[in-house]
């Protein structure tokens, strides 16, 4: 992803947004400009409020506040990593079974059409894309779909084609699954999305966060 050009609004907001570091990474190296950041947790948030002054905030998506927001730019992007207690080993890992599935597969896709915005980008646990043999994976790219968008690129040699990382260049060993979706047909405008390159030239180590 280039750095938007000068005077261009690129804006965002971002779901489930935790420690915020899908808006801090869109803010801090490429310009993008947060409008709203919806986390439940109250110290997030509060840290939110700090670092996005002027974003909306919501503490709960499912209120669906976000689609009264006066943004003052259209919202370009929806980030977000979504819930993971359905698949990952912290949960119940009951997978589709799980009674808030919806947050997963749902939710993001959903704010896509709410808001308008061609695209969306985010990250998930590795097991996303395996749990019920894939079925989770496969609701999240059929509400992507039914909403007009899909998920690119797809990477040969993984399962359902996504982007999988074991080594972010973090001061962790932290697998992650990386999604980017856009609007249907976008690519004959702006060409096709290309897989994610991380530069790992210079990993962090625990040094390198501890205060």
């Amino acid at each position: 992803m280039e750095t938007p050009g000068a005077g261009i609004a690129v804006v965002a907001v971002e779901a489930f947004a935790g420690i915020m570091r899908v808006s801090r990474v869109a803010a801090d190296e490429f310009g993008i400009e947060i409008g709203g950041i919806i986390e439940r947790d109250s110290l997030d948030l509060h840290d939110a409020d700090k670092r996005f002054p002027a974003a909306h905030r919501s503490s709960d998506v499912r209120l669906r506040e976000y689609a009264s927001w006066q943004i003052r730019a259209d919202v370009l992007v929806v980030l977000g990593c979504s819930p993971c207690t359905a698949v990952c080993g912290a949960g119940a890992m009951r997978a589709l079974q799980d009674e808030n599935i919806d947050l997963a597969t749902d939710v993001l896709p959903d704010m896509m059409v709410t808001l308008d915005a061609p695209f969306g980008a985010g990250e998930q646990h590795w097991r996303f894309a395996q749990a019920a043999e894939g079925r989770v994976l496969a609701r999240f790219d059929d509400r992507l779909e039914r909403a007009g968008r899909h998920r690119v690129p797809r990477i040969r040699g993984t399962p359902g084609g996504v982007e999988w990382h074991a080594d972010t260049g973090m001061a962790e060993k932290r697998w992650r699954l990386w999604w980017h979706a856009e609007t249907i047909g976008i690519e004959n405008l702006i060409g096709p999305c290309e897989a994610l390159k991380l530069d790992m030239s210079k990993p962090l180590v625990i040094n390198d966060i501890l205060d």
